[in-house]
């Protein structure tokens, strides 16, 4: 989602970025030759005026790629965190925070009730309110009141449900796990971290009084995410204070994991 928000194109350097895993990808097809491959795209393709470019490199890799509907990339994403937590009857609220929006997801077992997708991710609010680093109080501001402005007329909804459980996906939740075990990613040990509502707002702080280069080597966050968390993590933390929660619960799962289990366990 590269500039997506400013020039409603797919970046050049997106899309060699894209080449390049795909091509990944491409290897291992070859190598382990599958019966089915099963490749889609999501929120960035849908918006994309130029997004024909990017079908057109899958094409040229032999790698079938079809759009996923948002309501769909919804379910398959509660699915996919759910996925054997049938007897899990209670509220559980999902939130997926990308680059372009943050979904909102409520469900009760495997079934989806109702979905949202706001307008804050955490490359938009960046590329809109952060200039440099450290961030100056004035941006931090500017920043939050346009995340809960955003977020309020929404949330507020939720109150009628008893949720059980929040949980987080995505990027912003699991970079931060790996963040705080020292900067590796270990799938099996994020699965299930916990970060409190204190954590978040600690957090929030460091990230904002650090340089991008004091990000990435003194707080291990990738250079990839490095100029874009602290928004991920205002998005995440401002959540949880609309609806008055105070910890969230981290998954690597979501809508590969929901894509596949639809696909093939029914």
């Amino acid at each position: 989602g590269q500039d997506l928000n400013k020039t409603k194109k797919l970046h050049p350097d997106a899309l060699e970025r894209a080449r390049v895993c795909l091509a990944g990808f491409k290897k291992e097809i070859d190598q382990f030759k599958p019966e089915k491959i099963l490749a889609f795209a999501t929120s960035a393709a849908r918006d994309a005026e130029n997004n024909q470019e990017f079908f057109e490199l899958c094409s040229s890799l032999g790698i079938p790629v079809s759009i996923i509907t948002g309501n769909n990339e919804a379910l398959a994403t509660y699915r996919g965190v759910f996925w054997g937590q049938i007897e899990n009857t209670s509220y559980n609220l999902l939130i997926d925070i990308g680059g372009g929006s943050t979904e909102i997801i409520l469900g009760s077992g495997m079934n989806l009730i109702e979905s949202t997708s706001i307008d804050v991710g955490a490359v938009r609010m960046t590329e809109k309110w952060i200039t440099k680093y450290p961030i100056s109080q004035l941006q931090k501001n500017h920043l939050k009141e346009d995340v809960v402005q955003k977020l309020s007329s929404y949330l507020g909804g939720l109150k009628e449900y008893n949720i059980n459980k929040v949980y987080a996906v995505a990027g912003t939740p699991t970079t931060l796990a790996a963040a705080t075990m020292g900067g590796v990613f270990d799938a099996d040990r994020i699965e299930g971290y916990t970060f409190t509502l204190g954590d978040l707002e600690n957090w929030e702080n460091k990230l904002s009084k650090a340089t991008v280069s004091e990000i990435i080597n003194d707080l291990h966050i990738p250079k990839g995410r490095a100029d874009i968390i602290y928004s991920g993590v205002v998005i995440l933390r401002l959540i949880l204070k609309t609806i008055k929660f105070d910890k969230v619960i981290v998954s690597t799962k979501g809508v590969r994991f929901g894509v596949v289990a639809s696909q093939f366990l029914g």
